[in-house]
């Protein structure tokens, strides 16, 4: 499956805070509820395959899986120096 393929119910149009969840590049989630913030998306990060983690209701990104890991490891390294909340 694509970002292109995804669907919206009425009521994803109507409340921003409700739509899909989609992974960037970093810990950050993109909510996708209308065309225009999913063309948004795919302007953005193109028009990636997508597959949906049922646990976590996201949609993952497997082209972004690196990225996010290197992130993901900067973080903590920043969170091991500084501390984190």
């Amino acid at each position: 499956m694509r970002v292109s393929d995804l669907q919206f119910t009425d009521e994803m149009q109507e409340n921003a805070w409700l739509g899909h969840r989609v992974e960037t590049l970093t810990d950050a989630h993109r909510i996708i509820n209308n065309r225009k913030s999913r063309n948004q998306f795919t302007d953005e990060f193109d028009d990636v395959k997508i597959e949906y983690d049922e646990q976590y209701k996201v949609y993952r990104v497997p082209a972004f899986a690196a990225s996010i890991a290197r992130y993901s490891k900067a973080k903590q390294i920043d969170c091991d120096r500084w501390g984190c909340e």
